[in-house]
């Protein structure tokens, strides 16, 4: 049996231009698609924890951390932690809604749906000999790939026209789902990533306190 073929592939046209100076050629339509929607599929559970049978929001577990550190006092800006403190405690109880944690197994059941599509472009890919490969999305990418597909479906389903093995039915599962419980799992995403960053700031100011 021949060994698989490491093929260029690039998730980042700028990058892959900055890099090699000259402009990427695109790939074939089905490694296309496995890049697509396997990073899709990274994106919508990137919020998602799972543990067992239970799925809820990773927020719960990232804002427990920073309640956490906010309830130790600090003399100088002792005024900036209560006020990201209230925003902490606001956020951890939203957290812990139903509603909320609906929304994330309607994520982690589309990110199912996107993976199994991957998947499948995956084994057309390695049926020619050469290695499906796919970039991990960091956070910002993540929530700038579930919006930008929540916004723009038409996207989607044209890169799925790609694969004649997968039926057009398919995302029809992932427009059944419940997209109102979906919103809030995201909006929370969104307001805890904003609330994440407010806290590292006010970390770095504590710091510079005692310099």
């Amino acid at each position: 049996m021949a060994r698989p073929q490491l093929v260029r592939q690039c998730a980042d046209r700028r990058a892959y231009f900055e890099t090699h100076g000259e402009p990427f050629h695109p790939l074939p339509p089905d490694m296309q698609a496995q890049q697509y929607f396997s990073r899709l599929s990274q994106a919508y559970g990137y919020f998602v924890d799972k543990r067992g049978n239970l799925i809820q929001t990773r927020a719960g577990h990232i804002l427990s951390r920073i309640l956490r550190s906010l309830k130790v006092p600090n003399e100088t800006l002792d005024h900036e932690r209560r006020a990201l403190l209230e925003q902490t405690m606001a956020l951890y109880a939203q957290s812990k809604r139903p509603t909320v944690r609906q929304g994330a197994a309607v994520a982690d059941m589309i990110a199912t749906i996107y993976g199994y599509i991957g998947g499948c472009a995956a084994t057309r890919v390695r049926d020619r000999g050469e290695l499906p490969l796919v970039c991990t999305p960091n956070n910002e990418d993540a929530m700038r790939f579930v919006r930008d597909d929540r916004a723009f479906p038409e996207i989607t389903r044209k890169m799925l026209d790609h694969l004649d093995d997968v039926s057009n039915d398919t995302l029809d599962d992932v427009f059944r789902q419940d997209m109102d419980r979906l919103d809030e799992h995201l909006a929370l995403w969104e307001a805890c990533t904003r609330l994440h960053g407010e806290v590292n700031a006010y970390v770095e100011r504590v710091h510079a306190q005692y310099k």
